[in-house]
């Protein structure tokens, strides 16, 4: 059994400050349509690490 008095953070996120100016983001509409109001974040489906989901069923 694990030791759970012991205070080891898991991990460390960065998340860089997203700098909202009118000139850089969606509208509200196409914000909600896309998923963020940021451009920048506005990644395709596996260009941010592994995300096929099709091999992950078949584990």
């Amino acid at each position: 059994m694990a030791n759970l008095s012991l205070n080891i953070p898991e991990g460390y996120a960065y998340v860089p400050t997203q700098v909202a100016s009118d000139r850089n983001l969606y509208s509200p509409e196409a914000g909600l349509m896309r998923g963020t109001i940021f451009p920048t974040l506005d990644l395709p489906l596996g260009v941010y690490g592994n995300q096929d989901l099709t091999r992950e069923a078949e584990e």
